[in-house]
């Protein structure tokens, strides 16, 4: 038998610091349609860079990106790169200074 893990309890606000949307132009671009459901892995489709659209929210290295459209989706990202989301995300930066 495994023995289970235990972690401290904390509030999601004390790990988390919630991102202010600030649209920018940028040459990488990620919609919902760019993340597999339950997985976080990036689909190879083209994102809204492939039509033209580079404008929107702003997201930096480390930055979690949670899918609020139709969440029993499950579609999170754990951002290793900077670009622009475009679509209905919810933008944490986790281990802020909080």
């Amino acid at each position: 038998m495994m023995a289970k893990a235990t972690f401290p309890e904390s509030r999601i606000g004390n790990l988390v610091e919630r991102r202010t949307p600030r649209e920018i132009d940028h040459p990488f671009a990620l919609a919902l349609d760019n993340i597999e459901s339950w997985t976080g892995h990036l689909l190879d489709r083209p994102g809204p860079e492939g039509v033209g659209v580079r404008s929107g929210n702003y997201f930096e290295p480390g930055d979690v990106l949670f899918g609020k459209l139709r969440p029993y989706l499950a579609k999170a990202w754990a951002s290793d790169r900077a670009g622009v989301y475009i679509g209905d995300f919810r933008h944490e930066r986790v281990g802020s200074s909080r």
